[in-house]
């Protein structure tokens, strides 16, 4: 449920001409910055949502599986904003998108299962 949410404040700020009108310019920090929190919070909820519903075999198919859904999203998000006036699909913010999902998704996986069979390296 929370990733399905999340997902839609994405689509909504995505929608925007200004995602972040509540911010002076002077304060908005810049595109990437927001890219990589914006989408490691996504990486993160989706490897706690797929841990919970599935069983996976080993933490790395889990952080693969994270980070392609993830990505997808990222790309289907820039393409919505194509459509937006002055917004426009970028590969270079979609690169950042997936960077950010894998880092969330790696950080979650971290936090939420530190332990490490023998002779894992991940």
């Amino acid at each position: 449920m929370a990733v399905g949410l999340y997902c839609a404040l994405i689509f909504g700020l995505s929608s925007l001409s200004r995602p972040l009108p509540f911010l002076a310019p002077a304060f908005t920090p810049p595109d990437w910055v927001l890219h990589l929190g914006e989408y490691g919070i996504l990486g993160a909820l989706l490897a706690d949502a797929l841990g919970v519903t599935f069983q996976f075999p080993s933490r790395f198919l889990l952080l693969l599986t994270a980070g392609l859904l993830g990505t997808l999203y990222g790309l289907s998000d820039e393409w919505h904003q194509s459509f937006v006036p002055p917004r426009e699909a970028s590969l270079r913010d979609l690169v950042v998108d997936a960077l950010g999902i894998f880092l969330g998704a790696i950080v979650w996986l971290s936090y939420r299962h530190p332990e490490r069979s023998e002779g894992s390296r991940f």
